[in-house]
């Protein structure tokens, strides 16, 4: 029987359609949309060259059992291979009493790395399901996990709080790369030929993060604790952003909800949380827009049109949000103009080309003006929860 997929990246192939011999192009992990042609184990996409493996035998205990160049713990004496779900990052299987999380087009070694880190195990391996062991090939190929019940639980923001603040605690976040975060962005932008242009200087509080994978579907229960567990990264990012030490807001914002957001913000300072949240110098908002793009280039990779013109609707967005930030800087730039004029009256009068009195009016309507042009400034900025 001929499967016909038609997945968005949030959804998953029911376990039950999991079937061997279906061909490449109707598997949900293949990106249809940019795939040019295919040779031995390289796929040749319209934005690059990506690795490639596959083998059915995959599925059974004695690929398992004959498999010798791993990494970590490895399953051994295999008895039961079962699927769980197939999505578009590859499967998700149960191999006895482990877990394991199969990648048929390899992304970067992001999660593998977060498993052999001894420094991230001690900062946040009590809130992260990190793997213990796995087979990497020009990237991670399989990444397994301690047992856990694979249910799907729902994202926690407080959960991503405490995990950012072990990371900057143990010295393992980096300071703001406002530079290389604005030339990813363009790098979407380019790719996708948007209409839309936004940069942000961001504060010195938002800090970098190492890639953690975190995902909507990767919150579940270990040991009976709620944890996340990291996903790799996705395939239309990949080709085109390495996404390391990305904003660690970002991952807020990929589980974004007014539940998780009012679990993080339960959590952090208000002035800190509202220097991170203000629209005017990028923050939460601009971090936003940066998943959106990932996940309009998702849609295009895997040939996605509904969810492609879904997601694009909501990029229509982005230009009010910057009409609204060009008055918030023509009011910027008015301030800046007259405490120019203001300075000049005062410096002419010093030397005696305009008399005292009429730079002290010229001083007092200018400081007016300033308070008036601020006070448009701070009414005209779009509040965060905007966008």
């Amino acid at each position: 029987m001929e499967i016909v997929l038609k997945l968005s990246p949030y959804h998953t192939k029911p376990c039950d359609q999991v079937t061997s011999g279906v061909h490449m192009e109707e598997k949900p992990w293949w990106p249809r949309g940019i795939v040019t042609k295919v040779v031995d184990d390289k796929i040749h996409t319209t934005w690059g060259t990506l690795s490639y493996w596959w083998d059915e035998d995959i599925l059974s205990p004695a690929w398992w059992n004959s498999k010798k160049d791993y990494w970590g713990m490895w399953p051994k004496k295999v008895n039961k291979v079962e699927v769980i779900e197939e999505d578009y990052r590859g499967l998700i299987v149960q191999v006895d009493d482990y877990v394991a999380r199969i990648c048929p087009i390899p992304t970067g070694t992001h999660i593998s790395s977060l498993g052999r880190s001894s420094a991230v195990i001690t900062a946040i391996g009590d809130r992260v399901l990190l793997p213990i062991g796995g087979w990497e090939s020009k990237g991670d190929r399989v990444l397994i996990f301690p047992h856990h019940d694979t249910k799907l639980q729902s994202p926690d923001g407080s959960l991503i709080y405490a995990i950012h603040k072990n990371l900057e605690s143990h010295g393992l976040s980096a300071p703001n790369q406002e530079n290389r975060w604005n030339e990813r962005i363009k790098k979407f932008e380019d790719i996708l030929q948007t209409n839309t242009l936004w940069r942000g200087p961001h504060g010195k509080s938002m800090l970098a993060a190492p890639r953690l994978g975190v995902e909507r579907t990767g919150f579940i229960h270990h040991e009976g604790t709620l944890k996340l567990r990291p996903e790799p990264i996705s395939l239309g990012e990949y080709l085109n952003d390495d996404g390391k030490f990305l904003p660690h807001l970002r991952d807020l914002a990929v589980i974004e909800s007014t539940q998780t957001l009012q679990q993080w913000l339960q959590q952090e300072n208000p002035k800190k949380s509202h220097a991170l949240f203000r629209i005017s110098v990028g923050g939460f908002p601009l971090l936003k827009y940066d998943v959106l793009l990932c996940q309009l280039v998702d849609a295009v990779a895997f040939g996605l049109a509904d969810v492609h013109k879904m997601l694009k609707q909501k990029l229509t967005e982005v230009d009010r949000i910057q009409a609204k930030l060009g008055v918030m800087r023509t009011f910027r730039g008015g301030i800046l103009l007259t405490g120019s004029v203001v300075v000049m009256g005062l410096l002419f009068s010093n030397i005696g080309l305009v008399s005292t009195t009429s730079a002290q009016v010229t001083t007092l309507l200018g400081i007016l003006l300033m308070l008036l042009l601020r006070y448009g400034e701070q009414r005209s900025e779009p509040d965060w929860r905007e966008f």
